[in-house]
């Protein structure tokens, strides 16, 4: 038995040798005995494969005009990597500073910094937790120990990508931020990297003249992203830049690539993947001594997005806002107080009363989508906070605008008729305290008697101190969810705010006190804790123009293939809630808002203006600073169709805001006319 197993494992190991010698006399004729003739096979065959990137699909306004483009842009690329590592190390470094010393924009993602003599972890103005995962994800992508301060790190990728010390240390930095990419993005010979996909003039020239300085890179003409209009619409339309690796590993999928363009905010990021179209490619192989073969695949355009948005009223709504401003600014001397000299930005939104749909969004101050990147540093630390979309993610207090509400709520709780009288005394005492009308405050006199319709057209505090006081918190808080109030719209933009709606709860939760009875009287005329989007009150001014029904606002009209102009999707109007408003509560709410336009606080404004507007001011107190201005409207008076929100930060009050209104006005029902070669028509009606 035991020479038995003694034989079979002799046989095994003799089977074995001679495995192994077939094996190693092969490897030793292919890598040594015949290693030059399959050499000489290897560089006969050449291959490559080169990605025709897709045209993104067009951004279109209401009437197809366009918004958002393509241009033919230079894309340069790194397209050589079997150098040595001195060789690819000069080669980044020249190119770093010649796009550096020409203002151009290429890819660094990088963590680190280098600033005052050190290595800093830095990104953008990433903080806290964002940046620690952004700088762990660098670490682990590089294969470095996560425990590596700045300067750790940079001294062992100085040993991982052999850079010299010819270099400064500014210079090390640099280079190993364009090294990190390379290798976060695969590039090899047949895997180019994409450094800029949209170098100037200058820079491409500089290339193709200098060649020993820039052998290695390429050039070639690629789609970019063409904002027709500039800045305008920043804030809805977003941007696009080329992919980060995290994205990469959640889209590699579907078609994206380490190159690829992609969005990053606002329309460009949430209908990515309808427009991004679908890359293309060329693919050439040839054996020396034979003709190339070529494979070549076309791309296909992406598909073009129509939003609801109205090129023409959207300028009018930026150019309003923007100059109202101003002029509060520069006329702030004239009153005593100084009120206005502290003006800050604002916003404004346009909503279709009957369907939801959004006709303009201006956001002020702004910034140039074409040039984000290059001047992402000095955007985000500027204290007036232009990257900021104020219309979906400002939330502010709204003043008077809510005594609407409040109305709403007395009338169809029946705690008070339309044609109930309560005398302003000036001084309203309740529970010890004591609450003033602002018409006292300001001159010691008082608005007599009030009904429900002259007591919003007059904005009487006293009037609704007492119809807060019947109504109690729990009806007004009740009737602020029926409105949608202090939560997300659900409108298809990213970084929407909740806001806030007042409420014992929130009292309790925020600040862990008891809710008063003197915070119901506040939250009657529109203080208190309550926070709403200017988005929100221009929804919440739609729904008491049409009498009660909330649609969810949206901006993307429909998709559209580029090619047959076929709808590929469509947002139809949806119905989010209903309020019960009576023909008598619509009426008195409707008429004292009339009368604010009519010979109220906006009379100056719309006094003598074509339209009927229905209209209410607010002024919002705020700590430290001018009060801010709310101004909400819709019009016309008996057959609404628009709803205008605004709020300018510390404008003083709500009336200075009215011009803004009326200059959406006058452009909405074409009270100015001009010469126009679009192709759509006076009543506003889509082109087919």
């Amino acid at each position: 038995m035991f020479y038995r197993l003694r034989d079979k494992f002799f046989i095994l190991s003799v089977i074995s040798s001679v495995l192994f010698l077939m094996i190693f006399s092969a490897l030793v004729k292919l890598q040594i005995v015949d290693s030059k003739e399959y050499l000489a096979k290897s560089n006969s065959y050449l291959s490559s494969t080169e990605v025709i990137p897709a045209p993104r699909g067009k951004i279109l306004d209401r009437y197809g005009r366009p918004i958002v483009t393509n241009r033919l842009g230079f894309t340069v690329t790194f397209s050589r990597a079997s150098v040595s590592d001195d060789e690819l190390n000069d080669l980044i470094l020249n190119s770093v500073r010649l796009f550096n010393k020409n203002e151009d924009e290429y890819v660094d993602t990088f963590p680190i910094q280098y600033a005052d003599d050190e290595y800093i972890f830095a990104y953008n103005d990433l903080t806290g937790d964002e940046l620690e995962t952004k700088v762990r994800n660098c670490k682990f992508s590089l294969g470095i120990s996560d425990n590596l301060n700045a300067n750790e790190c940079i001294d062992e990728l100085i040993d991982k990508f052999n850079i010299d010390n010819r270099y400064s240390k500014s210079e090390i930095r640099d280079i190993i931020a364009v090294r990190y990419e390379m290798f976060s993005r695969n590039f090899s010979d047949t895997t180019p990297f994409t450094f800029s996909s949209d170098a100037s003039i200058k820079t491409v020239s500089a290339i193709e003249e200098n060649d020993a300085l820039y052998n290695g890179l390429k050039v070639s003409n690629s789609p970019v992203r063409n904002y027709v209009h500039g800045n305008m619409a920043a804030h809805i339309l977003g941007r696009v830049d080329i992919i980060y690796r995290e994205e990469y590993e959640e889209l590699k999928d579907e078609g994206y690539g380490l190159n690829s363009v992609i969005g990053k905010d606002g329309i460009e990021k949430i209908l990515e993947k309808q427009i991004k179209g679908t890359d293309g490619y060329r693919s050439v192989s040839q054996t020396i001594g034979s003709d190339p073969e070529i494979d070549e695949v076309a791309a296909i355009p992406g598909n073009n997005a129509m939003l609801t948005i109205d090129i023409d009223l959207q300028k009018t709504a930026e150019k309003a806002l923007m100059e109202t401003i101003d002029s509060i600014k520069s006329n702030s001397w004239k009153h005593v107080d100084n009120a206005g000299s502290d003006v800050g930005g604002g916003a404004v939104v346009v909503q279709d009363v009957e369907t939801g749909e959004i006709l303009a969004m201006a956001s002020y101050p702004d910034f140039d989508p074409d040039n984000f990147t290059k001047d992402y540093t000095e955007l985000s630390k500027n204290e007036s906070k232009p990257l900021l979309n104020r219309a979906i993610s400002g939330v502010y207090p709204p003043g008077s605008v809510f005594k609407m509400l409040t109305t709403i709520a007395a009338l169809e709780e029946n705690v008070v008729t339309d044609t109930t009288i309560i005398e302003d005394e000036g001084v309203y005492e309740y529970y010890g305290q004591k609450f003033n009308c602002w018409i006292y405050t300001e001159s010691g006199s008082t608005h007599g008697p009030m009904d429900a319709a002259n007591a919003l057209k007059n904005s009487c505090n006293y009037y609704y101190y007492e119809v807060g006081k019947r109504l109690g918190v729990e009806k007004l808080v009740n009737y602020g969810k029926k409105f949608h109030l202090g939560e997300k719209t659900g409108i298809e933009l990213d970084g929407e705010a909740e806001g806030t709606l007042a409420s014992e709860e929130y009292k309790k939760l925020k600040f862990n006190e008891i809710w008063y009875p003197g915070d119901t009287l506040q939250m009657a005329i529109g203080q208190s804790y309550n926070l709403f989007t200017p988005l929100q009150l221009a929804g919440y001014t739609a729904t008491i123009a049409n009498k009660g029904t909330i649609y969810r606002p949206h901006i993307t009209k429909c998709v559209r293939s580029a090619e047959s102009g076929k709808i590929i999707s469509e947002t139809k109007p949806e119905v989010k809630n209903t309020i019960d408003i009576s023909d008598s509560t619509y009426n008195a709410v409707s008429t004292g808002m009339r009368m604010v336009s009519n010979d109220g606080t906006a009379s100056s404004v719309f006094g003598d203006f074509p339209i009927e507007t229905c209209s209410k001011t607010g002024s919002s107190q705020i700590n430290g600073g001018s009060a801010n201005g709310v101004f909400v409207s819709y019009a016309p008076y008996n057959n609404p169709k628009i709803a205008v929100s605004i709020v300018v930060e510390s404008a003083g009050s709500g009336s200075i805001t009215a011009p803004i209104a009326k200059a959406i006005y006058s452009e909405y029902f074409k009270l100015n006319p001009r010469e126009t070669n679009d192709s759509h028509i006076s009543n506003n009606s889509l082109v087919s």
